[in-house]
């Protein structure tokens, strides 16, 4: 008889643990009164406050957790990150549009450094509600060192150094001297070529030649005098016949690719060009 009995409690242990499972409200039920606060750009104190809501309402499923995220998106916002929406993967979809939105609306930390070193002061904060404001710009002292550095150098040189991803600022120093030098030795050569290589005589026929049109490679740009001021638009032809055409670039010229320090050669020789002439020019 003890066979039977046996059965029997197994029987009732599966029968009460049926109905414990369908007093417990599955999460899908849990989230329908959840309604989460619309996405803005600060997307790590957004989620914060998301990922909460989900631990109240006992919400763990990927599939749950993606599509209410989605519903809090704009339209601005969704289109940011459409290529997770319009493609999700199979697996992890809240991890990966976190992430995308993550990336697309947080602070790189060269930013949030850039941020920090460029804060204006108290303001009406309490100075406790300052260092909070500083603690959460930059917790790496390392990272802040690196910001400071990179800001106290030229532009040219932070500009190559900024995309380079030096853990130790200390080769990043080194990269910054190979840059300096070379960069002093190009500008050094370029007025020792000056030097050596003075302009020819500017004749009045080259100066007074109406449609005169330099020879150039095919495929490059001619000289836009549209851009240049008046002075320097009538000095182009004279610079043109004193073989300086190729490297003729204005300094009132809008835009330009040319690194500072070829910038500046160009400057030295236009202005030693300037002076020469008005030598010549003046009345004997």
């Amino acid at each position: 008889m003890s066979q039977p009995q046996g059965e029997s409690t197994q029987a009732l242990l599966a029968a009460l643990t049926s109905q414990l499972q369908s007093m417990t409200v599955p999460p899908n039920i849990s989230a329908v009164s959840l309604k989460l606060p619309e996405f803005w750009t600060s997307p790590e104190v957004w989620f914060a406050r998301v990922e909460a809501q989900f631990g109240t309402k006992n919400i763990s499923t990927d599939q749950t957790k993606y599509d209410y995220v989605v519903s809090a998106l704009d339209v601005k916002t969704a289109e940011e990150v459409q290529d997770v929406l319009v493609n999700p993967p199979d697996a992890n979809k809240y991890s990966v549009l976190k992430r995308a939105l993550l990336k697309a609306f947080g602070k790189s930390q060269a930013q949030r450094d850039n941020e920090l070193l460029n804060l204006d002061g108290l303001g009406d904060r309490k100075p406790t509600a300052l260092l909070r404001k500083i603690n959460a710009l930059n917790e790496d002292p390392q990272s802040l060192k690196r910001a400071l550095f990179l800001s106290n150098l030229p532009a040219d040189i932070r500009s190559i150094l900024a995309g380079q991803n030096f853990s130790d600022i200390q080769k990043l120093a080194e990269a910054a001297d190979r840059i300096w030098e070379t960069r002093g030795a190009c500008v050094q050569q370029v007025i020792h070529t000056a030097d050596s290589s003075p302009p020819a005589p500017v004749t009045i026929e080259a100066v007074s030649r109406p449609r005169f049109q330099p020879q150039r490679r095919p495929g490059s740009k001619a000289l836009s005098t549209q851009a240049v001021c008046y002075y320097h638009s009538n000095l182009a032809h004279k610079l043109v016949a004193a073989n300086l055409g190729a490297n003729f670039r204005p300094c009132c010229l809008r835009e330009t690719t040319m690194p500072a320090w070829q910038q500046l050669a160009i400057r030295i020789n236009q202005t030693r060009f300037l002076l020469s002439t008005a030598y010549q020019d003046a009345p004997t």
